[in-house]
C-alpha cells in the first residue's frame, strides 16, 4: 500500500517540474531582504494564494523588530481529515539586498536552479507548498497542518518566535523547509 501511495506522489510530482520552476521564478523575481516590508508582503501574498487556492485557511499578522516593521507573517491551516498535527515552517526573507534580483535573476544551468532566495528559501517554500498539494491531489491522507511564514528569520526570528512557540505544542511533527548544504549537509542551529 505504501508503495502505490509513494508511486502516485511521484508521478504527481514529476508532472508538476514546470509549476516548481514558475512558481520559483516569481518568488525569486522579488526582492526580499528582512525588512524589506514591500518584497516580504510581495512573497507572503503570492505564497498565501496558492494556499488559498488549495483550499488553506490564510491569516496575515503584521509584525514589528526592534527597527520596525518587518511585514506579514501569515499561518495557514489546512485538515486533510487523517489524525496528527504536522507544523511547517518556512521564511519569506533573504539576506539579499534590493536589486539583487533584478542583477541575478533565476536561471537553469543543467540539473542547477539558481538565483537569490533558491536555497534560503524560496525552494523550500514552493516545495512545501507543492508537496502538501500533491496529498490532497492524489487521495493521500494527510492530518491537520499549520503553515508559518515568518518574514524575519535571517535575524533570528525575533517577531515570528512567539508565533512558532504557541503552534508548536500542537504539533506532532515540525518540518523545517530549509534546504540541505550542496553536501548534503543539515542545518540544525545556530
Amino acid at each position: 500500500m505504501i508503495g502505490g501511495r509513494v508511486a502516485r506522489l511521484a508521478t504527481h510530482l514529476e508532472g508538476r517540474e514546470e509549476a516548481f520552476v514558475e512558481r520559483l521564478g516569481e518568488l525569486v523575481a522579488v526582492d526580499s531582504g528582512t525588512g524589506s516590508v514591500e518584497g516580504v508582503n510581495r512573497v507572503v501574498d503570492r505564497c498565501a494564494d496558492w494556499l488559498r487556492t488549495d483550499g488553506w485557511s490564510v491569516e496575515r499578522h503584521p509584525v514589528d523588530g526592534p527597527s520596525g516593521p518587518l511585514g506579514n507573517l501569515v499561518v495557514a491551516e489546512q485538515d486533510g481529515g487523517a489524525s496528527g498535527t504536522s507544523l511547517v515552517i518556512g521564511h519569506t526573507d533573504t539576506v539579499f539586498s534590493d536589486g539583487t534580483a533584478a542583477a541575478r535573476p533565476l536561471r537553469l544551468d543543467g540539473d542547477r536552479i539558481l538565483g537569490p532566495g533558491v536555497c534560503d528559501m524560496k525552494g523550500g517554500l514552493v516545495s512545501g507548498i507543492l508537496a502538501i498539494e500533491a496529498l490532497r491531489s492524489t487521495g493521500t491522507a494527510f492530518g491537520r497542518v499549520i503553515f508559518i511564514l515568518n518574514p524575519d528569520e535571517e535575524v533570528g526570528s525575533p517577531a515570528s518566535r512567539p508565533f512558532i512557540r504557541e503552534r508548536a505544542p500542537q504539533a506532532d511533527a515540525v518540518f523545517v523547509l530549509e534546504a540541505a548544504r550542496e553536501n548534503g549537509a543539515v542545518v540544525t542551529a545556530r
